[in-house]
């Protein structure tokens, strides 16, 4: 679909089409973070394992595991899960939040401005979080 900056050509179903790529390029970007269910649970073991190390408990076979194979201390491994996690949710938090912005910069662009104000946020989108 092709649609010139500054034209008041079909505005509502260009505006339908940039919100429903902006929501098909969050997905994408987040879809980079996702991992199969199996992973997900492996994940989600290891962060509750580090979580109860960083707490003064006693590392669960993951840490264990991960400390003695990297040579490390368990203390040390649990820190970098925890970092990994949590750069992870920001970045799809920085995504998430520019999906919300995004759409509601299309929604109220004036029409003539639709597609320039949707190209933007379009590429904004895709940058690199």
């Amino acid at each position: 679909m092709r649609f010139e900056v500054g034209k008041e050509v079909g505005s509502e179903r260009l505006r339908e089409h940039l919100l429903s790529r902006i929501d098909a390029i969050a997905a994408e970007m987040i879809g980079k973070f996702s991992a199969t269910d199996t992973q997900e649970r492996i994940y989600a073991q290891k962060y509750a394992e580090a979580k109860v190390v960083m707490s003064g408990g006693e590392p669960g076979p993951f840490i264990a595991a991960g400390a003695k194979l990297a040579d490390k201390s368990p203390n040390a491994v649990a820190l970098e899960i925890i970092a990994k996690h949590d750069e992870v949710q920001t970045k799809i938090g920085i995504i998430e939040a520019r999906r919300v912005r995004a759409k509601a910069g299309v929604r109220n662009a004036k029409d003539t401005d639709v597609s320039a104000v949707g190209k933007t946020w379009l590429e904004m989108l895709r940058t690199t979080v």
